[in-house]
Formats: structure tokens, sequence, C-alpha cells
């Protein structure tokens, strides 16, 4: 543990007896101990907070944590310390192996020896971010980190890893009875919110912010059929399509936005007993299960990716099969480790 060791002596640095801010003394010690190319390394990097709109104290402050960062997560490798890797993850890595797999395995296994060589023969400082992280390693396979406003690192993801078997994906799309069911029929929260906010107001389901609309974002399978019925759609916006949350197959087999190039992974074999828990005011069977990681714009945003929990249920009151969102999550490898206790356990003959 002597990289964390190194990591908190640099945030321990104590005031001097002058009146010298010990944030500017951790940004001096780190400039000090850099070579002139260094030195250039994190002056870009500061003008670059600054250009971002901050003052040049906190530029310089970033700039430190970052540089300090980058030399703790290289230290990491450089150990072998795995569970020093898996404790600046956060949550889970948005690309990257399972967090828990990280610690659970040796650490050759997540690591090969010729990811670890790219990695150290490229792992320079980082002179710049990109969408608020920074990059280290082989530009093909690197590690995206920051700092979060205390200081801490945190690792956002590590690229060209071997994936474990609890990310094997389906070599297909899913289907029911025979027929591919259509991405768009897998409704997803956009970026900006608005489609779950509408359904939050309609049906009383709180507000952006309240504790009820936030527990409907994360579990919408709980309010569908009770608050919100499964069949609803709704037409806000005059010069945009309807927006659904289930829609039935029939609807939404026949959906078709040129503009919107989506697609999806399919991931899991679940028990359907957990299905109908997670969606019990449902009037119906469920019939499948499946958690799907979603790739396209959403509404009105940028491509980006969403994980969530669907279930495909024969409803009474309609007649149709609806897809209905379950649970929604941040990430695929969160989704993959808070569904793992629904997975249907083979029983070996």
């Amino acid at each position: 543990m002597g990289a964390f060791i190194l990591w908190a002596l640099y945030l321990s640095i104590p005031q001097s007896k002058t009146s010298i801010d010990p944030s500017m003394e951790r940004y001096t010690k780190v400039r000090a101990g850099l070579s002139s190319n260094d030195q250039q390394c994190l002056d870009s990097l500061v003008s670059q907070y600054e250009h971002y709109g901050n003052d040049r104290k906190l530029a310089k402050q970033k700039a430190a944590h970052i540089f300090a960062a980058a030399e703790l997560i290289q230290k990491l490798i450089r150990t072998k310390d795995s569970f020093g890797i898996a404790k600046l993850i956060p949550n889970q890595l948005t690309v990257g192996p399972i967090k828990q797999s990280i610690t659970s395995k040796p650490f050759e296994e997540n690591f090969p020896k010729a990811w670890v060589d790219l990695f150290e023969m490229n792992s320079s400082y980082p002179c710049s971010e990109l969408k608020y992280n920074a990059r280290l390693g082989d530009p093909m396979s690197p590690i995206w980190f920051t700092s979060n406003s205390e200081g801490a690192p945190q690792i956002i993801s590590i690229m060209g890893l071997p994936e474990g078997p609890e990310k094997m994906s389906s070599p297909s799309s899913w289907q029911y009875n025979g027929v591919g069911i259509n991405v768009h029929c897998f409704t997803t929260k956009w970026a900006s919110g608005d489609n779950y906010e509408t359904f939050g107001e309609t049906f009383n389901s709180g507000k952006y912010g309240d504790p009820i609309y936030e527990d409907f974002v994360s579990h919408p399978g709980t309010f569908i059929g009770k608050q919100i019925p499964v069949e609803m759609i709704l037409e806000p916006w005059s010069s945009a399509p309807p927006i659904y949350l289930s829609p039935s197959l029939r609807e939404c087999n026949g959906f078709a936005y040129p503009d919107r190039q989506m697609k999806h992974t399919i991931y899991g074999s679940y028990d359907l007993s957990s299905c109908e828990d997670l969606a019990p005011n449902i009037e119906g069977s469920c019939v499948d299960m499946k958690l799907a990681q979603v790739n396209g714009p959403f509404g009105y945003s940028n491509v980006q990716s969403q994980t969530v929990l669907y279930g495909l249920f024969e409803v009474t009151k309609t007649g149709q099969t609806h897809v209905v969102p379950l649970l929604n999550f941040d990430l695929l490898n969160e989704g993959i480790v808070e569904t793992e206790k629904y997975l249907k356990i083979e029983v070996v003959q």
C-alpha cells in the first residue's frame, strides 16, 4: 500500500508558518519534482483549466491533483496492486472489467503483460483533458481517470483488457416467437430526462429532484401498471413523436426513426419469477427478461449508452406483449452486478 502512503503525504503537506496556501505548496512541490518537459506539460494543463473558466489558483490545484493521481496509478500498475486499483474505481468502470473481478483474480489475468508493457511505454503525464477526464497509457488502450472535488483520484475506464464470462453477450438480437424485437422498443431515459419527467409529472410520480421521482427513474417497473398504465402513450409536444415507456411489440416493431441510428446488445438469462417481482402491478405474465445496453441518440441528445433490465409481458388488459423497463442503470457493469441475483441457475444433471 506504499502508493497510497505517497498520496496521503501529498495531501498532508502542512501549512507553513507563513500565509502560503497549502494547495499552492503542493503545486510547487509537484512542479519542482518534474523534468523541464513535464513542467511544460503541467503548465499546458493549467492553461487548459484556466480556459475552462477556473482562476489560476484553482487551475494549478486541479493540475497538481491530476499529476499526483497519474503518478499513483502508474505505481499501482507497476507494483501489480489490484486492490489499490479497485479502490480508485468509485462505483464501476464505464469501460473495462467488473470491479469485483479485479480483486478476485490474479493481477495478470486482468492486466496481461502485453497491455502492461504498452501502458508503461506510453504512460507519460497527461498534458490535457478530454471531456474532464485525463488519459494514461497506450492511446488505443488507455486508462481514463480524473480527480474529485477533494483531489482524490478516480479511475473511470480501463480500455483494452479482456472481458470476463460475466460480460458475455448474446450473439443475436432479442427474439420473441421467432421474430426479432426492434431496437426502438427499448425505451430509455433521455439525456435531458424530459421523457421520464413528463411521465412523472403526468402521473404524480414526482418531479426532478424528488425522492419519488428518483425511485421512478431507477425502478420504473414498480410504477408501471400502478401509477402509470402499461399501455400509456403521451403526446406532450406537437412537433415531436409521441413518447412511450412500455410499448407493445405490435406498436414498436413498426417504429422507424431514420435520424436515430441505434443498436443494442443483450446480456443474461434470468429467472422469470423475479421479473414479476420487479413489476408487481402489471396484470399478466412475464415471458422473458433481458439486460440490454442500448446505444444511440435518446430524445434529441448526442449518441449515448444506456443499460436497462427489460421484461417482456403478455398483458391481460391490452391482449398485447409489452416491453417494460424494470430497472435503469448508469453503467453496463453496474447492471451486470446488480442483476446477478436474478440470473437463472442452471442445474447440471
